[in-house]
């Protein structure tokens, strides 16, 4: 008997799946998924980050909010972190951030200033090229799930997948003060070269 569509909130993207996606996407949304690739941060929380939470030179990211319905509030979990990022998305970060609009301090943002909303992101752009590549419907936590699966398969810490995803249940307050490890530099970098090795590739 043939099974029923997996909802759009479980699906996961595969590799080569997000290679497509990458190498079709226009910027920034672009950037946009590389990052939620990458990194495994929810939707609500990418469209929350501010250039602030970013040290583009030592390579790493702090979680401190997320966005939802246009309002800025607290992360899920009221739970705060920081992790590497891989070279090639610092870089890739570093050229939008001199080409920044000097307006709005958020790094993706509608022509308001205001931040993206996830729905109509999916709605209106993740979907319709998902559609022209051939990819299976699904919405921004399949990215949330390729993270999470790739993280496996390279044999991340298993406490060190839990810090990155925040599904922790240590309660740590202000985690995100901590020194980036040694682990999470190679995970970020290992996860970069999963994607797609220098992106070159992708034309990242």
């Amino acid at each position: 008997m043939r099974q029923p569509p997996l909802p759009d909130d479980v699906r996961c993207f595969s590799l080569d799946e997000v290679q497509r996606i990458l190498s079709a996407a226009d910027e920034p949304r672009r950037t946009f998924y590389w990052l939620a690739a990458e990194t495994g941060m929810r939707a609500s929380e990418l469209c929350a980050l501010r250039w602030q939470d970013l040290d583009l030179n030592a390579g790493w990211v702090v979680v401190r909010r997320k966005a939802w319905r246009g309002k800025i509030g607290e992360p899920k979990n009221r739970r705060r972190r920081q992790f590497a990022i891989s070279r090639q998305l610092a870089l890739r970060l570093s050229e939008m951030y001199a080409v920044r609009k000097q307006w709005t301090d958020l790094v993706f943002h509608c022509r308001r200033g205001t931040p993206w909303e996830t729905n109509m992101l999916v709605k209106r752009k993740l979907q319709p090229l998902l559609k022209r590549r051939g990819v299976k419907r699904a919405g921004m936590h399949a990215f949330r799930h390729f993270n999470s699966s790739r993280m496996n398969r390279i044999s991340a810490p298993s406490g060190l997948v839990r810090d990155r995803l925040g599904h922790s249940s240590l309660a740590v307050a202000d985690r995100y003060t901590h020194a980036v490890s040694e682990d999470d530099r190679l995970i970020a970098q290992r996860l970069a070269g999963s994607i797609g090795a220098n992106c070159d590739q992708l034309g990242l």
